[in-house]
């Protein structure tokens, strides 16, 4: 019959197995090797089950304390294995029975998940990043690449199924083995080829814009508007307002939500009622709102604050930014990207109350993609302030916010690789090489023909971050809070050609948050 000993160990912020050590030996033994008596600790019997220790961290980002209960014939490679594993899972590992292989909890609760999409291979699927297990693949839907995916809060999300013409209300948790479809709550007709979908901050209200699809020129008006919690349930109205590729998002204002449209070549700004919508949009007619003109031709990216009722706009002049508490947009002063080039995608943070950009120059020569010079940028919405830092040549194509920092995934001909900077103040916390793709951009082609991207999502609540490795079906985990970790590589069932999308979900928030689908 074996032993049981308690093991104390901790990571301190950007911790190593030398420091694990040391905290070891603090308490009478040597982490790095089997304790031979037990009497620098309390010996228990039962659970063998990790779990938390009330050991002081030392800061916000300090890595999990633990306490872990092991046989005195226990491997002492299981210590290193858990140190290995993503904190979340530190937490939550057990032995098997002859102590012997490392071994995660199937009976918990799960906190965190990844879905995965493969628009090309008309697929959806979900990752749990304390497992790295596959919980589901949904086969034949179409997730509309651009429009992305729109987290509703409590786990929840929405994307566009541009193959199905609907609108997708999912809880990825639901899903099973068996049933990885039992995460779809809800599929409500909108019109498609989906461009942009935004919601309301409650998450009642979701507006869909429609785009070009298989057409080099706007053909299509459409404009799609959802109530997820109608009394007779979901239902969708549509309505026809300017053809083009508008950006929109979904404004709480004191006559009630409206649909905010940023449209482009003319560019305007155009604000109408979600109840006038809902009640008139049968046969799809035509419905147009108050409209602010004098904006800039080529907006594209999009940012919606509640708090202050603020639509912000990266356009070829700048962030402009419009006041749409009121039935006609009002412009508020604009502000010039301060650096090089512009922003095509803007992201906003409420809880530290940033918007972040990527600005991109030398963009109208895609060709030239490898030469494209590349910023980061990063505005104080309180106290109007921006701060720049250079990002190198190359393809950016889109970034993620972890719970303290800005992940980018950059693509070069001379090596792909991701790099990481505190959200405050820009500074450079580390950069991983990232493995190639056969098919990726070549020089003197545009990237967006015939070649592999890569997708990049983030946990809000720590510094994980996921990028996909486009046409090899390849998802890369990897802790950026500690400089240097390895890449954790999981594969998919599909190739991810484009890249595929990536969605970072968390169960315990509680809200939208950003209201526009990224």
């Amino acid at each position: 019959m074996s032993t049981e000993f308690e093991i104390i160990y901790g990571r301190a912020t950007h911790g190593s197995f030398q420091n694990v050590g040391s905290r070891a030996r603090h308490c009478g033994v040597d982490a790095r090797h089997p304790p031979r008596s037990r009497e620098w600790a309390t010996s228990r019997t039962g659970s063998r089950r990790a779990r938390s220790s009330g050991w002081p961290t030392g800061g916000p980002t300090a890595r999990s304390l633990l306490l872990l209960q092991v046989p005195r014939c226990f491997p002492w490679g299981f210590l290193s294995q858990v140190l290995s594993l993503p904190f979340w899972q530190q937490e939550d590992c057990i032995l098997n029975e002859n102590h012997s292989q490392l071994m995660r909890h199937g009976g918990s609760m799960k906190h965190e998940m990844l879905v995965v999409a493969d628009q090309r291979a008309r697929t959806v699927g979900f990752i749990d990043p304390a497992t790295q297990e596959i919980t589901g693949w949904i086969p034949g839907v179409v997730l509309a690449e651009h429009a992305g995916i729109l987290p509703l809060g409590n786990g929840r999300c929405a994307w566009i199924d541009n193959a199905g013409g609907s609108l997708i209300v999912m809880d990825p948790f639901a899903a099973t083995d068996t049933d990885p479809a039992a995460a779809i709550e809800h599929r409500i007709s909108v019109a498609i080829p989906g461009e942009h979908l935004a919601c309301d901050p409650a998450g009642r209200f979701i507006a869909v814009s429609t785009g070009l699809g298989q057409s080099w020129e706007p053909w299509s008006d459409l404009l799609s508007v959802v109530d997820l919690r109608a009394a007779a349930g979901p239902y969708s109205r549509r309505i026809r307002t300017r053809s083009g590729e508008p950006g929109v998002v979904v404004a709480a204002t004191p006559d009630g939500p409206r649909a905010v449209l940023r449209h482009r070549e003319p560019g305007a700004i155009e604000s109408i009622s979600i109840d006038a919508i809902l009640t008139d949009g049968v046969h799809c007619p035509q419905l147009r709102g108050g409209i602010h003109e004098a904006v800039g031709t080529e907006g594209h990216g999009d940012a919606y604050d509640p708090a202050t009722g603020t639509l912000f706009v990266a356009t070829e002049r700048g962030l402009e930014c419009f006041d749409v508490r009121g039935r006609v947009p009002v412009p508020l002063p604009m502000r010039p990207w301060e650096a090089a080039g512009r922003a095509y995608f803007l992201r906003h943070c409420p809880r530290r109350r940033l918007l972040v950009a990527v600005l991109r120059e030398g963009g109208e020569h895609p060709s030239r993609w490898d030469t494209w010079g590349n910023t980061l940028w990063v505005h104080n919405i309180d106290a109007n302030t921006s701060r720049s830092a250079p990002l190198g040549d190359g393809m950016i194509f889109r970034f993620a916010l972890t719970g303290t920092a800005i992940a980018v995934a950059r693509i070069h001909p001379d090596g792909d690789d991701l790099r990481v900077y505190d959200a405050e103040t820009l500074q450079e916390r580390g950069r991983w090489s990232l493995p190639p793709m056969d098919q990726a951009p070549r020089r003197g082609a545009e990237p967006w023909d015939n070649a592999d991207r890569r997708a990049i999502a983030a946990s809000g609540s720590d510094e994980w971050v996921a990028v996909t490795r486009g046409g090899h079906g390849e998802v890369h985990l990897v802790d950026t809070g500690v400089p240097g970790s390895a890449l954790v590589t999981m594969e998919v069932p599909t190739p991810l050609n484009d890249g595929g999308h990536l969605a970072w979900l968390k169960r315990a928030t509680t809200g939208p948050g950003d209201t526009v689908g990224r």
